[in-house]
């Protein structure tokens, strides 16, 4: 095999170095000998000896395929620029590894310097624009304030009208209740007054009596007929004294007894008469002067009404105009709110055109320094889209690039694509998941990888489809451009032993595997079955769970040979 041999060939130094002697026994009673290597754990280490045990696998039957390594198309990018200036400076090369978001190239773009100030006038104008809906909320609140006011006033004005129109009302009841006293003692006026003068005229008492019956006087009725007829009481017994005492029938002592009598009634009616007289007027007098307070009270009340419909209507007034404006200020605060959501808009248009041009959100945040401490807006940057490798570069100094140019090409080689030509005759055993194992020559390890695409078509010119493998490249090993030889495996079997190909070695002439036990590592010779590119199934010889040496065996086969042509060797 191939392989084998080149494994042999890059051992072949190893086997010049000092290796721990090996202990090679023989059993003088057989003519066979038994061959064990014994190694130190450092030394199975250092000799890269790996150790597996024994058990089934799948057996794989494999078909070979031409194949070459191209870039993995996924992570590869063009980096051009997005807007046209010329270029200032170079700061990557072919080869260079890069990071996402290191700088490429600056150029120095008019373009850019548009974007730039654009977006530092929409800043702008959002800034003015938040402070005019500012002010106008401002406005509206006072003026919110100032209805609520108006509506207050409005309300307290009104209040004061139904208490005036209450008070109104009181007024009016108490001018009635007035005129009414009014008219009651005006009646009472009048016949006291008529009593009056017919007591001055001398009437009689009884008819007097008779006249007034029924009439309203008053408490004056009994005094003045109580004082009168006392005076005419006096008066009858003045005279039938003045008779009996001229007739000389009565003394003059009774005589005089009754005209002192008489004075004295005379003197008691005519201040209950006097007094009756000016209390009839009086009351009258204060009657009407209550009426015409009443009535003033009414006037005052009805001209108070006016008032508070003037200040209820003036209130009113000052309610529809502060509502007036509180509408004109909520409008007003609606169109600066709209002027800022444009201004917004206008500014998230800006702002996505920085994005566009390959600006981050550090870069935009970094516009408003440098346009206050660099007033140039002319620099435009290129960055690295992803981490990557320089693989391509059309770019100098001084040059002028604009949109369509391509001065570099990136590509992510962490992975890469093995492309496999796929014959028309191997098409229906060539499918995705398959297993594949990747040549690609001498001192390069063999791959492992899976089919991951299969093309749906088939080329015009070659008839051949092609199969994708996404295979690792993390030390750079697999360089796009390289031919490979990938072999697909196509079908496979379970078999109860299965070992590496690298694990079988012949050892005097018999088929072996390394077995390890607790003497060392012993060559069991083994009879093999079916093979495979990579794996051989082991029919007997070596049985499960055994731990065996898959890598590393050339080296145990080294020092045995060593050891048998030196005739023995011992540590």
């Amino acid at each position: 095999m191939t392989r084998i041999g080149t494994i042999i060939t890059g051992l072949l130094p190893l086997l010049s170095l000092s290796f721990s002697t090996a202990v090679i026994s023989q059993d003088h009673a057989e003519e066979e000998h038994e061959e064990v290597v014994r190694l130190s754990q450092d030394e199975i280490r250092d000799f890269g000896i790996e150790i597996a045990e024994a058990g089934p696998g799948e057996l794989h039957t494999y078909i070979s395929l031409p194949g070459e390594i191209v870039v993995n198309a996924d992570r590869m990018g063009h980096v051009t620029p997005r807007v046209s200036g010329v270029v200032t400076q170079v700061r990557k090369n072919v080869g260079d590894l890069v990071v996402q978001g290191e700088v490429l190239a600056v150029l120095e773009s008019p373009g850019m310097a548009d974007a730039k100030v654009a977006y530092l006038t929409a800043k702008t104008d959002v800034a003015l624009a938040e402070a005019d809906v500012e002010l106008a909320r401002s406005g509206l609140q006072v003026w919110e304030s100032d209805r609520k006011v108006a509506s207050s006033a409005v309300e307290v004005v009104a209040s004061n009208l139904e208490l005036d129109r209450s008070n109104q009302k009181v007024a009016t009841a108490s001018l009635d209740i007035a005129e009414e006293s009014l008219a009651r003692q005006q009646v009472v006026h009048d016949n006291t007054a008529q009593l009056l003068k017919d007591l001055h005229e001398g009437a009689s008492y009884d008819g007097m009596v008779a006249v007034l019956e029924g009439k309203p006087i008053g408490e004056s009725r009994s005094r003045l007929l109580g004082a009168y007829s006392a005076l005419t009481a006096a008066t009858a017994a003045h005279k039938r004294e003045q008779t009996l005492y001229d007739k000389r029938i009565s003394s003059e002592a009774e005589f005089l007894e009754a005209r002192k009598e008489l004075e004295t009634a005379q003197s008691e009616f005519d201040a209950v008469y006097e007094g009756i007289a000016f209390q009839n007027r009086l009351v009258l007098i204060q009657q009407r002067q209550a009426v015409a307070q009443a009535r003033q009270a009414v006037h005052a009340a009805e001209q108070e009404i006016l008032d508070a419909q003037q200040k209820v209507k003036a209130s009113q007034q000052s309610l529809k105009a502060a509502v007036q404006a509180l509408q004109a200020a909520a409008q007003t605060v609606s169109g600066s709110e709209q002027k800022l959501d444009v201004a917004r808009s206008a500014f998230h248009v800006a702002e996505q055109r920085l994005h566009i041009l390959g600006l981050t959100n550090d870069d935009i945040a970094q516009i408003q320094f440098e346009h206050e401490n660099n007033p140039e807006l002319v620099r435009y940057v290129m960055r690295a889209p992803f981490n990557g490798t320089v693989i391509d570069k059309h770019v100098a100094l001084g040059e002028t690039l604009t949109e369509d140019s391509d001065p570099y090409e990136i590509a992510d080689l962490s992975t890469v694509w093995i492309n496999l030509t796929v014959y028309q005759k191997d098409l229906p055993y060539v499918d995705v998941g398959q297993p594949v194992l990747v040549s690609i020559g001498r001192d390069v390890p063999d791959a492992e990888g899976t089919i991951s695409w299969v093309s749906p078509i088939v080329r015009e010119d070659t008839r051949t489809a092609l199969a994708r493998v996404v295979l690792p490249n993390t030390n750079g090993r697999w360089r796009p451009g390289l031919f490979i030889t990938g072999q697909v495996a196509v079908s496979s079997v379970t078999v109860p032993i299965l070992v590496p190909t690298g694990a079988i070695h012949r050892v005097e002439d018999r088929v072996s595997v390394f077995v390890q036990d607790e003497d060392g590592f012993e060559p069991h010779p083994v009879t093999i079955g079916r093979t495979s590119e990579t794996h051989v199934e082991i029919v007997s010889g070596l049985l499960p769970g055994q731990r065996y040496v898959f890598r590393g065996g050339f080296t145990l086969k080294a020092e045995l040979e060593k050891g048998a042509f030196g005739g023995g060797h011992g540590h």
